[in-house]
Order: C-alpha cells, then sequence, then structure tokens
C-alpha cells in the first residue's frame, strides 16, 4: 500500500508540552470528534493492527500521565529522551463501507533539548541544530511551541519589558534559526502553538495573548519568512492541561478548577490545520498529474478512453476533498489565523 506521506515536525524547548499536546488533542481526533464527510483518522500507518498500534500505545500512555498530572499538578518535568513518532492515516469510507488510506500524517516528537544544546562540532555548527534540522529535513509542517506562560508572565522591573522568561526559556531565536535553515518541503507550514492557554481562554484574555504574540514573535516571523521554501505561518492558542489553570508568575505554581475533569480544549486545532493544508495541496496536485500523465505520452490518441476516465475519477476525488477541507475550515475559522 503507497500513500501520500505528510511529515510534520514538533519543535519547541524541553518543558513546553510537545507531548502532552499530542496526548490531549488524542480523543479530539476519532470517531465521533473527528467527523468530516467520509474522512476518519486512525491513529496507526497501518489500518489492519488497531490492538497493536505503536502510536495507539504510546498516546493512551501519554494520556493518563497527563490526566494524572490534571488531577494533581506538580512541577515536576522529565521531557522527551529521544525523537518520537506518531503516524494518523486520513481513511474514506465508501458507500460500501470499504475504508482506503489517502494521507498518512507522519508527526514527530523531537526533544526540545536537540534545538537548544549549543554545544559546538568539529565543524563549529550547533550540535542541537544539526540534530534538529536532520528531522526538519523534508517536512511539510511545523509545530512551533511556545509556553504561554513564559511569553506573558515575564519579571519585569517598574513596568518595563524585560522579556527574560520569553528568551530564556522559549528561546525563539534558537528556534527559529532551526526552521529557516532546514531543507524542508516547497509550500511548507509553520504553524505557532501558544502552549497551556488555560488561564487565559477561560478568563477571556486572548485578545490580549496574541497582541503579545505579535508583539514578542513578529521579528522571528520575519526571519522565518527568509526561507523561500515557507508557504503560510499560522498562530493558534491551545489547552492541554484542561481543568489545571496556571497562577503567578513562576511556571511552578497551578490551580485545579474545583469540579472541573480533565477537558482540554481548542487542542487539536494544529493537526486540523495540517489536514486542511494537506488536502489543499493534493487537490491542486490531482489534475495537474493527469494531465501530465496523459500529454507526456507519444500513443496519446490510443489513451484518450483511459485518460478521461482517469480524469473523472480525479474530478471526484478534488469535489470530495474540497468539501472535507471546507468542513475542517468551518471549525477553523475562529479559533485559528494566519499571520
Amino acid at each position: 500500500m503507497s500513500v501520500s506521506t505528510i511529515k510534520i515536525v514538533m519543535t519547541g524547548p524541553t518543558g513546553v508540552g510537545k507531548t502532552s499536546l499530542l496526548a490531549a488533542m488524542y480523543p479530539h481526533l476519532e470517531k465521533p470528534s473527528f467527523q468530516f464527510g467520509d474522512y476518519e483518522l486512525f491513529p496507526e500507518s497501518d489500518k489492519e493492527s488497531p490492538n497493536t498500534s505503536p502510536t495507539r500505545t504510546k498516546l493512551d500512555e501519554a494520556l493518563n500521565k497527563i490526566k494524572q498530572f490534571s488531577a494533581n499538578p506538580t512541577n515536576t518535568h522529565s521531557g522527551t529522551p529521544e525523537p518520537d513518532e506518531f503516524d494518523y492515516l486520513l481513511l474514506y469510507e465508501s458507500d460500501d463501507g470499504q475504508k482506503t488510506p489517502e494521507l498518512l500524517f507522519q508527526i514527530w516528537d523531537i526533544p526540545g533539548g536537540f534545538c537548544t544544546d549549543t554545544e559546538k562540532d568539529k565543524d563549529g555548527n550547533s550540535v542541537g541544530t544539526v540534530k534538529a534540522q536532520k528531522f526538519l529535513n523534508g517536512a511539510d509542517v511545523s509545530f512551533w511551541c511556545i509556553d504561554c506562560i513564559a511569553l506573558m508572565e515575564p519579571k519585569s522591573h517598574n513596568g518595563q519589558w524585560l522579556g527574560e522568561k520569553n528568551d530564556n526559556f522559549n528561546k525563539p531565536d534558537i528556534m527559529v534559526k532551526c526552521l529557516a535553515e532546514s531543507n524542508i518541503n516547497e509550500g511548507h507550514t509553520v504553524i505557532i502553538v501558544l502552549m497551556r492557554a488555560e488561564s487565559y481562554s477561560r478568563n477571556g484574555k486572548y485578545e490580549e495573548l496574541y497582541q503579545q504574540l505579535k508583539s514578542r514573535i513578529a521579528q522571528y516571523v520575519l526571519e522565518l519568512r527568509k526561507n523561500r521554501k515557507i508557504d503560510k505561518v499560522y498562530y493558534c492558542a491551545v489547552e492541554t492541561t484542561g481543568c489545571v489553570i496556571y497562577n503567578g508568575t513562576e511556571r511552578e505554581r497551578y490551580i485545579v478548577r474545583t469540579g472541573e475533569t480533565y477537558n482540554p480544549k481548542y487542542c487539536e486545532m494544529p493537526v486540523l490545520c495540517a489536514i486542511q493544508r494537506s488536502l489543499e495541496k493534493t487537490v491542486n496536485q490531482i489534475q495537474w498529474k493527469i494531465y501530465h500523465l496523459a500529454w507526456r505520452c507519444p500513443f496519446i490518441r490510443f489513451l484518450l478512453p483511459c485518460y478521461w476516465r482517469l480524469n473523472g475519477i480525479g474530478k471526484r476525488l478534488e469535489k470530495r476533498l474540497r468539501k472535507v477541507k471546507a468542513e475542517i475550515g468551518e471549525k477553523l475559522e475562529h479559533n485559528l489565523f494566519e499571520w
């Protein structure tokens, strides 16, 4: 079975919550939560082995950990020691019940230390940057994860912004260097994910959050744009712990909302955006491939019936994908924004 693979790479400092985000979005990406036309997401590259899925097993473990944290918050975090791969198949269910894989989303969760390791190799290159770029090379989408608390509540003196927490924890200069200098795929999409936004989403402070993002990160987005392969930059705020509010300027202060169970919101937005962008690119490629195949053939007059058959199949697929793309777009409309 051969399906197109969409490579997604998650970047961000250690402790920002990349694995927690994957765990939080997991229930939102399965039926009935993920319900777009006749499509569903299946958490594995092989749809025939649901009971032995490494992706499902890893996500179940991560989800249990974050639920335990939400019940009893602590400031301990070990971080992801090694790169980890999570696969999702986008399946289409036909009228006769047959499920056909159409896209494979390969999500790489790379350790924050890969990006932030400042040790130099023999050629003078940052060891961390080189490690991160090995995974970013060939990527179609990247999630740049930024900690909301560090972004919004830096140390200050007489009301003057100093930005220590933002720069020291989120390290935007290093993250951008990794992205901007990588050999990513043409038409690459960067999604800036504002992590742990519970304190802002549940207190109506979204505008304040986005204003601070644009104020502090605008210069780094300009750096990103220097890589001509980057086509679009989006941003969104997500919840990962759901019932835990982060209080005060110290990141280890947590408040569990009384009587509220674990229920993170908007955490699936980055993946939905990646799916929508991938469908858009797929739709654009369908007709081009069919025309290229047909009209480059020297025996075209004998293949016209085959060409029209291919063209009909292509148009049906294109129509189907456009419909799903539009449905996902409606869900993203008020929760994800283009830079």
